[in-house]
């Protein structure tokens, strides 16, 4: 199993978590996400979305797309501040 770690500094993170959640679930599925869970950082505007996959491969496709030019415009549109940090585990 393989976990994906999103962090960024956000203007409204409850806002910004409820958009996260309303990923349809086959677009989930599309990008091997089994699991997916939100944190908001107490007293920061920082949001961490975790994501676990079955296969590295999907955990490190998934990373490529956050990372592909489209998204990082779409994320600055929504006021996130850039770079975000993007890290890949494994279960030990």
């Amino acid at each position: 199993m393989y976990t994906f770690f999103s962090s960024m500094i956000v203007p409204d993170p409850e806002a910004f978590i409820e958009m996260s959640k309303s990923h349809p679930k086959e677009q989930l599925e599309e990008w091997g996400v089994i699991e997916q869970t939100h944190f908001h950082v107490i007293g920061e505007n920082r949001v961490i979305i975790v994501n676990t996959y079955n296969a590295l491969e999907e955990a490190q496709n998934h990373k490529a797309i956050i990372e592909s030019s489209e998204v990082e415009a779409q994320m600055k549109q929504m006021g996130v501040q850039l770079p975000m940090d993007l890290w890949i585990t494994e279960k030990a």
